[in-house]
């Protein structure tokens, strides 16, 4: 067996299985770079890509798109590091981050009324970018079980007496009871739920059942944007 004894949804499993696969029978030498070591040596995504799939997943006939979609994906993705561990809040997406709509009194931009915009709003010009948690804790909502309101949301208990809200994240990636370091993922970026495009709606509250207003306190306090 692979003896990969990490959680399957990981991403560090999930890259220990390719890996065994690779040396134990799947890939077959069709296309150059024949070897694994020689594949993993490639520095051009369109090639890596060629590579990959006549080698190791081989289709009766190729798919030439995937080597434009592996360089968009190449694009989107390099350079990227997850934020550094330390004591305060930290931004939930990687920087650099647009505020694309404040925390506070604001009109609503689903029905045009005003209302009390619960927390920030966040983009970085990748539309699925990974989602981190702010602060070490533990989740006490990961789901759609506020759809209307804030579609696939996660919330995090931290021991300084505050909770996070993730709101419209297109994938969750935690699951209620997981205790997450800072700099965790914990989903994708989305536009699920009552939303106007892909962003990262982000809340720092009091209390877990927070009221209007008055629980919920502005980002914009604790972390520089």
């Amino acid at each position: 067996t692979a003896g990969i004894q990490e959680d399957y949804r990981s991403i560090e499993a999930q890259v220990k299985l390719l890996d065994w696969c690779m040396f134990n029978g799947q890939w077959l030498g069709k296309v150059n770079p024949t070897t694994v070591s020689g594949f993993k040596s490639i520095n051009d995504a369109k090639s890596a890509a060629y590579a990959f799939e006549m080698n190791f997943e081989r289709p009766a006939s190729a798919h030439p798109e995937r080597q434009n979609y592996a360089q968009s994906w190449y694009n989107k993705l390099h350079g990227l590091t997850s934020p550094e561990p330390g004591g305060n809040f930290i931004c939930p997406i990687q920087k650099p981050v647009t505020v694309t709509s404040e925390c506070g009194w604001r009109t609503s931009p689903i029905n045009g009324g005003q209302e009390f915009h619960n927390g920030i709003d966040l983009v970085n010009g990748n539309p699925n970018t990974p989602v981190f948690a702010a602060l070490d804790g533990e989740v006490v909502q990961a789901g759609a079980n506020y759809y209307d309101w804030y579609g696939n949301y996660v919330v995090i208990k931290h021991n300084n007496g505050k909770w996070t809200g993730y709101a419209h994240l297109s994938r969750i990636d935690v699951s209620v009871g997981q205790k997450v370091q800072k700099g965790a993922q914990i989903g994708l970026m989305g536009t699920t739920g009552p939303s106007t495009g892909e962003h990262l709606h982000f809340q720092i509250m009091k209390n877990y059942w927070p009221q209007p207003v008055v629980d919920f306190e502005n980002p914009r306090n604790y972390i520089q944007f």
